[in-house]
C-alpha cells in the first residue's frame, strides 16, 4: 500500500512494461557501452530521459 490505491492488476499493467524494457535493453546497452564508452551512453540516456 502506497500513495496510490491501485488493484494488483493495475499495478501489473503499469510496472510490467518497465521491467520488460529494462531487461531487453541490457544487451544493447552493454554493446553501446563497449563501443562508445559508458560515460557517453549514460549521458545520452540521461539527456533522453529529461
Amino acid at each position: 500500500d502506497g500513495e496510490f490505491n491501485w488493484p494488483p492488476s493495475m499495478q501489473a499493467q503499469v510496472l510490467g512494461p518497465f521491467y520488460y524494457i529494462f531487461s531487453l535493453m541490457q544487451i544493447p546497452g552493454g554493446r553501446f557501452s563497449e563501443t562508445f564508452s559508458g560515460k557517453w551512453v549514460f549521458f545520452i540516456g540521461l539527456t533522453i530521459s529529461l
